[in-house]
């Protein structure tokens, strides 16, 4: 690191032990951090190093990627259509803040 001024040290491992001393954040082993600590360290970071701009767009890739993993059981035409829609306007939404940067 003080060869190089563009690279970085995130101390993680040091979140976890001093922010995530708790039980609660670990898996039943006790010893692998469980999701909740992942985005807990997750948030850590992208307040760190994400611009505003590359936050939203983390954000809406989540949502997007959550509601692609949703599929009602019996959709109706309607719903596949409104779910098509949906995606469309996410990803025309993400291509845009995309073309901020």
């Amino acid at each position: 690191m003080k060869n190089y001024d563009f690279v970085h040290y995130f101390p993680a491992y040091e979140i976890v032990l001093d922010d995530l001393r708790d039980y609660r954040f670990y898996e039943s082993d006790l010893i692998h951090p469980n999701s909740q600590a992942t985005d807990y360290l997750f948030n850590r970071f992208q307040s760190t190093y994400f611009s505003a701009e590359t936050s939203k767009i983390s954000d809406l890739a989540v949502k997007y990627i959550q509601f692609m993993g949703h599929h009602p059981k019996a959709p109706s035409q309607l719903q596949i259509k409104e779910k098509r829609l949906k995606l469309i306007e996410m990803e025309t939404e993400i291509n845009r803040l995309k073309g901020k940067l």
